[in-house]
């Protein structure tokens, strides 16, 4: 599953972040996220130190994004059960980071994750 429409754009002023990750539903909406908390987000990264040789403004520029999916992608998600749910969506979230951003997750051995 993949997004179908998504719009990432530099922040405007605010101190405020939040993502707000629909339950069962395709929408995804992050407001003032730095670029590492929306790839922190992506891959369910709970230790900064995991995420190495990130350019010092994954840490500074502040971005909004909303994403959404097609109703049959909703309706396919809401059939998951909670933990394949998140999965998934992160799962479209990495795939929409890789297609915006080229971004590319090494495992410390130096192979690539695989995006999709």
């Amino acid at each position: 599953m993949t997004f179908d429409v998504a719009s990432i754009h530099e922040s405007g002023e605010g101190n405020m972040s939040y993502i707000d990750n629909v339950p069962k539903n395709s929408l995804f909406q992050g407001g003032r996220l730095s670029a590492w908390g929306l790839i922190a987000s992506a891959y369910d990264l709970k230790i900064g130190k995991l995420l190495l040789n990130a350019p010092a403004w994954a840490e500074t520029i502040r971005l909004d994004v909303t994403a959404k999916s097609d109703p049959s992608t909703d309706e396919a998600l809401a059939k998951l059960n909670d933990s394949d749910f998140h999965a998934e969506k992160r799962h479209m979230l990495q795939q929409l980071l890789a297609e915006r951003f080229k971004l590319q997750i090494h495992s410390r051995q130096g192979r690539r994750r695989p995006m999709s």
